[in-house]
Protein backbone atom coordinates (compact mmCIF):
# COMPACT_ATOMS: atom_id res chain seq x y z
CA UNK A 1 0.00 0.00 0.00
CA UNK A 2 2.70 2.25 1.03
CA UNK A 3 4.19 1.75 -2.84
CA UNK A 4 1.74 3.64 -4.13
CA UNK A 5 1.04 6.47 -1.87
CA UNK A 6 2.51 10.14 -2.94
CA UNK A 7 5.18 10.98 -0.35
CA UNK A 8 3.24 13.55 1.52
CA UNK A 9 1.40 10.74 2.44
CA UNK A 10 4.35 8.43 3.21
CA UNK A 11 5.63 11.04 5.72
CA UNK A 12 2.44 10.99 7.49
CA UNK A 13 2.26 7.21 7.93
CA UNK A 14 6.02 6.81 8.94
CA UNK A 15 6.37 6.96 12.98
CA UNK A 16 9.00 9.21 14.28
CA UNK A 17 8.31 9.43 17.52
CA UNK A 18 6.96 7.02 20.04
CA UNK A 19 3.56 6.92 21.22
CA UNK A 20 2.23 9.12 24.04
CA UNK A 21 -0.96 8.14 26.12
CA UNK A 22 -2.30 11.92 25.67
CA UNK A 23 -1.74 11.70 21.67
CA UNK A 24 -3.11 8.93 21.28
CA UNK A 25 -6.28 10.17 23.49
CA UNK A 26 -6.48 13.39 21.95
CA UNK A 27 -6.08 11.65 18.24
CA UNK A 28 -9.35 9.20 19.42
CA UNK A 29 -11.01 12.00 20.63
CA UNK A 30 -10.64 13.77 17.04
CA UNK A 31 -11.44 10.84 15.11
CA UNK A 32 -15.01 10.30 17.13
CA UNK A 33 -15.90 13.78 16.83
CA UNK A 34 -14.64 14.12 13.05
CA UNK A 35 -17.04 11.11 12.22
CA UNK A 36 -20.51 12.38 14.28
CA UNK A 37 -20.09 15.85 12.88
CA UNK A 38 -19.23 14.61 9.18
CA UNK A 39 -20.91 11.47 8.39
CA UNK A 40 -23.16 11.54 11.44
CA UNK A 41 -21.42 8.49 12.50
CA UNK A 42 -22.49 7.00 16.30
CA UNK A 43 -19.29 5.51 17.89
CA UNK A 44 -20.37 3.13 20.29
CA UNK A 45 -20.15 3.54 23.89
CA UNK A 46 -17.07 1.71 25.55
CA UNK A 47 -17.07 -1.99 26.03
CA UNK A 48 -16.22 -1.15 29.43
CA UNK A 49 -17.19 -4.36 31.95
CA UNK A 50 -14.05 -5.92 29.84
CA UNK A 51 -11.69 -2.87 30.41
CA UNK A 52 -13.10 -2.27 34.33
CA UNK A 53 -12.29 -6.41 34.91
CA UNK A 54 -9.10 -5.80 32.83
CA UNK A 55 -8.23 -2.85 35.08
CA UNK A 56 -9.03 -4.18 38.56
CA UNK A 57 -7.09 -7.26 37.80
CA UNK A 58 -3.92 -5.34 36.67
CA UNK A 59 -3.98 -3.50 39.24
CA UNK A 60 -4.55 -6.73 41.88
CA UNK A 61 -7.38 -4.84 43.48
CA UNK A 62 -10.54 -6.34 44.68
CA UNK A 63 -12.78 -7.84 42.70
CA UNK A 64 -15.49 -5.85 45.28
CA UNK A 65 -14.72 -2.19 43.60
CA UNK A 66 -15.99 -3.97 40.31
CA UNK A 67 -19.56 -3.74 41.22
CA UNK A 68 -18.67 -0.55 43.35
CA UNK A 69 -17.63 1.49 39.94
CA UNK A 70 -20.58 0.04 38.64
CA UNK A 71 -23.16 1.57 41.06
CA UNK A 72 -21.76 4.88 41.06
CA UNK A 73 -21.79 5.22 37.16
CA UNK A 74 -24.90 4.50 37.16
CA UNK A 75 -26.01 7.13 40.18
CA UNK A 76 -24.65 9.43 37.80
CA UNK A 77 -25.78 8.39 34.55
CA UNK A 78 -22.72 7.95 32.87
CA UNK A 79 -22.98 5.31 29.97
CA UNK A 80 -19.18 5.60 28.80
CA UNK A 81 -20.34 7.22 25.35
CA UNK A 82 -17.72 9.25 22.97
CA UNK A 83 -18.80 13.01 23.42
CA UNK A 84 -20.61 14.94 20.94
CA UNK A 85 -19.79 17.87 18.71
CA UNK A 86 -19.83 20.87 21.17
CA UNK A 87 -17.70 23.94 21.27
CA UNK A 88 -15.92 23.05 23.89
CA UNK A 89 -15.11 19.58 25.67
CA UNK A 90 -13.54 18.57 28.92
CA UNK A 91 -10.70 15.99 29.09
CA UNK A 92 -13.54 14.26 31.77
CA UNK A 93 -15.71 13.66 28.60
CA UNK A 94 -13.91 11.03 27.28
CA UNK A 95 -15.21 7.49 28.34
CA UNK A 96 -11.73 5.74 29.40
CA UNK A 97 -11.22 8.54 31.47
CA UNK A 98 -14.03 8.84 32.91
CA UNK A 99 -13.73 4.94 33.85
CA UNK A 100 -10.20 4.94 35.43
CA UNK A 101 -11.53 8.36 37.89
CA UNK A 102 -14.69 6.15 38.82
CA UNK A 103 -12.16 2.81 39.59
CA UNK A 104 -9.97 5.64 41.78
CA UNK A 105 -13.23 7.30 43.78
CA UNK A 106 -14.61 3.82 44.47
CA UNK A 107 -10.96 2.35 45.92
CA UNK A 108 -10.98 6.02 47.61
CA UNK A 109 -14.09 5.43 48.91
CA UNK A 110 -14.30 1.70 50.45
CA UNK A 111 -10.34 0.77 50.77
CA UNK A 112 -8.91 4.51 51.61
CA UNK A 113 -5.09 5.46 52.02
CA UNK A 114 -5.56 7.40 55.55
CA UNK A 115 -6.81 5.62 59.17
CA UNK A 116 -10.19 6.85 58.81
CA UNK A 117 -12.80 3.79 59.86
CA UNK A 118 -15.22 2.30 58.25
CA UNK A 119 -17.95 0.14 59.25
CA UNK A 120 -19.44 -2.26 56.93
CA UNK A 121 -23.53 -2.67 56.82
CA UNK A 122 -23.61 -6.02 56.32
CA UNK A 123 -21.11 -9.09 55.10
CA UNK A 124 -21.67 -8.41 51.80
CA UNK A 125 -20.81 -5.09 51.89
CA UNK A 126 -17.80 -4.16 49.57
CA UNK A 127 -15.89 -2.53 52.53
CA UNK A 128 -16.00 -5.93 54.88
CA UNK A 129 -11.60 -6.49 53.62
CA UNK A 130 -9.40 -4.11 54.60
CA UNK A 131 -6.65 -3.93 51.94
CA UNK A 132 -2.94 -3.56 52.96
CA UNK A 133 -1.63 -0.92 51.00
CA UNK A 134 2.10 -1.61 52.47
CA UNK A 135 1.52 -5.35 51.02
CA UNK A 136 0.14 -4.06 47.91
CA UNK A 137 2.77 -1.11 47.33
CA UNK A 138 5.78 -4.33 47.62
CA UNK A 139 3.93 -6.40 45.31
CA UNK A 140 3.75 -4.03 42.46
CA UNK A 141 7.50 -3.31 43.15
CA UNK A 142 8.48 -7.20 42.76
CA UNK A 143 5.96 -7.48 40.15
CA UNK A 144 7.66 -4.49 38.13
CA UNK A 145 11.12 -5.74 38.67
CA UNK A 146 10.60 -9.31 37.02
CA UNK A 147 10.74 -8.07 33.85
CA UNK A 148 14.31 -6.37 34.26
CA UNK A 149 15.40 -9.54 35.81
CA UNK A 150 18.45 -11.39 34.63
CA UNK A 151 19.59 -8.70 33.31
CA UNK A 152 16.78 -8.44 30.87
CA UNK A 153 15.44 -5.13 29.09
CA UNK A 154 12.12 -5.19 29.96
CA UNK A 155 9.25 -5.05 27.60
CA UNK A 156 8.25 -1.55 26.52
CA UNK A 157 11.48 -0.05 28.33
CA UNK A 158 12.91 -0.30 24.61
CA UNK A 159 11.52 3.29 23.60
CA UNK A 160 13.15 4.98 26.72
CA UNK A 161 16.41 4.07 26.02
CA UNK A 162 18.80 7.17 25.20
CA UNK A 163 22.27 7.69 24.44
CA UNK A 164 23.41 7.86 27.50
CA UNK A 165 21.98 4.42 28.54
CA UNK A 166 23.67 2.63 25.06
CA UNK A 167 26.78 3.17 26.40
CA UNK A 168 25.68 0.93 29.91
CA UNK A 169 23.62 -1.67 28.27
CA UNK A 170 24.91 -5.21 28.32
CA UNK A 171 24.97 -7.93 25.11
CA UNK A 172 21.85 -8.95 25.73
CA UNK A 173 19.75 -5.84 26.84
CA UNK A 174 21.54 -4.92 23.06
CA UNK A 175 20.47 -7.73 21.45
CA UNK A 176 16.97 -6.75 22.56
CA UNK A 177 16.97 -3.32 22.24
CA UNK A 178 18.40 -4.05 18.16
CA UNK A 179 15.61 -6.97 17.53
CA UNK A 180 13.20 -4.36 18.79
CA UNK A 181 14.61 -1.34 16.88
CA UNK A 182 14.54 -3.68 13.99
CA UNK A 183 11.25 -5.27 14.01
CA UNK A 184 9.38 -1.98 15.03
CA UNK A 185 11.46 0.97 12.71
CA UNK A 186 13.41 -0.90 9.99
CA UNK A 187 11.79 -1.64 6.60
CA UNK A 188 13.92 -3.92 5.19
CA UNK A 189 11.90 -5.35 2.05
CA UNK A 190 11.68 -0.80 1.07
CA UNK A 191 15.23 -0.38 1.73
CA UNK A 192 15.49 -2.64 -1.14
CA UNK A 193 13.38 -1.33 -3.40
CA UNK A 194 14.44 1.95 -2.51
CA UNK A 195 17.82 1.62 -2.33
CA UNK A 196 18.54 5.93 -2.51
CA UNK A 197 21.85 5.07 -4.22
CA UNK A 198 22.86 2.51 -1.76
CA UNK A 199 24.23 -0.30 -4.21
CA UNK A 200 22.83 -3.95 -3.11
CA UNK A 201 26.27 -5.04 -2.12
CA UNK A 202 26.51 -2.35 0.70
CA UNK A 203 23.32 -3.21 1.84
CA UNK A 204 24.82 -6.77 2.12
CA UNK A 205 27.58 -5.84 4.36
CA UNK A 206 24.91 -4.72 7.02
CA UNK A 207 22.32 -7.10 7.13
CA UNK A 208 19.20 -7.18 9.64
CA UNK A 209 18.66 -9.47 11.79
CA UNK A 210 20.72 -12.31 14.03
CA UNK A 211 23.34 -14.61 12.04
CA UNK A 212 22.73 -17.81 11.56
CA UNK A 213 25.05 -18.91 13.67
CA UNK A 214 24.17 -16.82 17.00
CA UNK A 215 22.71 -19.30 19.67
CA UNK A 216 20.48 -17.08 21.20
CA UNK A 217 16.97 -18.40 21.53
CA UNK A 218 14.62 -16.35 19.33
CA UNK A 219 11.99 -14.24 20.94
CA UNK A 220 8.79 -16.54 22.07
CA UNK A 221 6.11 -14.32 22.47
CA UNK A 222 3.30 -17.27 23.43
CA UNK A 223 6.16 -17.71 26.53
CA UNK A 224 6.71 -14.41 27.44
CA UNK A 225 2.55 -13.72 27.59
CA UNK A 226 2.63 -16.92 30.04
CA UNK A 227 5.41 -15.62 32.32
CA UNK A 228 3.73 -12.54 32.29
CA UNK A 229 0.50 -14.13 33.12
CA UNK A 230 2.49 -16.49 35.85
CA UNK A 231 3.78 -13.14 37.14
CA UNK A 232 0.44 -11.36 37.61
CA UNK A 233 -1.26 -14.60 39.47
CA UNK A 234 1.23 -13.99 41.49
CA UNK A 235 1.37 -10.51 42.67
CA UNK A 236 -2.96 -11.56 42.84
CA UNK A 237 -2.50 -14.02 45.14
CA UNK A 238 0.19 -12.24 47.61
CA UNK A 239 -2.44 -9.30 47.66
CA UNK A 240 -5.04 -11.39 48.20
CA UNK A 241 -3.54 -13.43 51.40
CA UNK A 242 -3.20 -9.84 52.78
CA UNK A 243 -7.17 -8.94 52.64
CA UNK A 244 -7.84 -9.04 56.54
CA UNK A 245 -11.97 -8.74 57.83
CA UNK A 246 -12.31 -5.12 59.25
CA UNK A 247 -12.28 -4.71 62.81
Amino acid sequence: MKDKLPATYLFALDTTTGLEPDNLRKTVQELSLFYSYRFKITIPPLNYPLLLFKHVRDLALPIEVYPVVCRIAKLLEIDFSFPEPRSRHKVSSMPEIALVSLLIISVKLYYPFDKIEIHPRSLSDACTLNLDWDCWCDAQKKHDAIETANGKLGRGNEIKVTEEDVLNLSGEQTDDYLDWFEKTWVDEERARKHPRGHPEQLLDMFPTGRPAADSHVPPNPAQDNQDEEAALEAKLEKIQESLRPRN
